[in-house]
């Protein structure tokens, strides 16, 4: 019984040191408290309701935690991607239903769109103050002038994804980088914020090639991310561990169901699909992000 009253403390305590860019020792102290918290609570309860009782003490106590850590973890980040998309759809129609964008402003608008993210994520790092950065770069073991270049990545490889599931499933696609992204990343850049929100996924069809096109894209970006994370486990490389981030980062804001993201999409032809895509990426996002870039996004 011991064991299945102290077990949940471990997800706790990760969630709690990852989100903690002290260290793992305070972590651990977290961890060392919560079990003499829950402890305590517990033997009152044995003393005085009996097992059932302490059962549900203890059961409370761990929910309570998880609630606060998870909502200090991503409650912003949600907030804000949220608020960034409806602003969005309200100045744009939806993205099939503007005129067909040309190959050649496709090229420059995702040329644009990746020069501009990687300026908003050293801006936004830059503007988080010189601690901030020094975490970071000592936690990935990289310069600040490599993370940016590795932030812009996973759009070159999101634009590759799209191209290639639209052409499976027999769709057009096109990118597009308009004015109000542009002031929309600079508005986030700001407050010192890196949310990858600047080039739209145009994706011309039906409302089911374009879900498809959608899922395919952004499951192949969410595997980038599992399988950069897997590398960094292996080989404790930094930079796998911020590129991972970063697909999943991109895979996460983009999979939201909002115009113009491509969650939309998916959201507006199946629920449930959507949910297959979100709850993992939801979950990575809770138990892998580094509490080093949650001052920066």
């Amino acid at each position: 019984m011991i064991g299945l009253l102290i077990a949940p403390l471990w997800l706790v305590a990760s969630l709690a040191d990852g989100y903690d860019p002290a260290g793992a020792g305070d972590g651990a102290a977290e961890f060392v408290v919560g079990i003499g918290v829950i402890l305590r609570a517990t033997t009152r309860r044995i003393m005085q309701l009996g097992a059932r009782g302490a059962m549900r003490t203890a059961i409370s106590a761990v929910l309570r935690a998880i609630t606060r850590t998870l909502t200090r973890r991503f409650s912003r980040l949600v907030f804000r991607s949220a608020v960034g998309a409806l602003t969005r759809a309200q100045l744009t129609l939806p993205a099939h239903l503007l005129p067909v964008i040309t190959q050649r402003r496709s090229i420059i608008s995702l040329a644009v769109g990746t020069a501009g993210l990687a300026a908003s994520f050293g801006g936004s790092v830059y503007l988080a103050g010189g601690t901030d950065m020094a975490e970071l770069e000592r936690h990935f073991g990289m310069r600040l002038p490599q993370m940016v270049l590795f932030s812009a990545l996973p759009m070159l490889v999101y634009a590759g994804l799209i191209k290639l599931a639209g052409r499976a499933y027999g769709a057009q696609t096109r990118f597009a980088t308009e004015a109000d992204g542009l002031l929309l990343q600079g508005y986030f850049t700001g407050s010192g914020s890196f949310l990858p929100m600047l080039t739209d996924m145009v994706i011309y069809g039906t409302t089911k090639q374009r879900s498809r096109v959608a899922f395919a894209a952004l499951s192949m970006l969410l595997a980038c991310h599992f399988g950069l994370l897997a590398v960094a486990k292996i080989t404790h490389s930094g930079a796998a561990e911020f590129a991972s981030s970063m697909f999943l980062l991109y895979t996460f804001i983009y999979s939201f169901p909002i115009h113009p993201l491509e969650g939309r999409a998916i959201w507006g032809e199946s629920r449930l699909r959507w949910l297959l895509l979100f709850i993992p990426t939801l979950l990575a996002f809770l138990l892998a992000f580094p509490a080093a870039l949650l001052e920066v996004v």
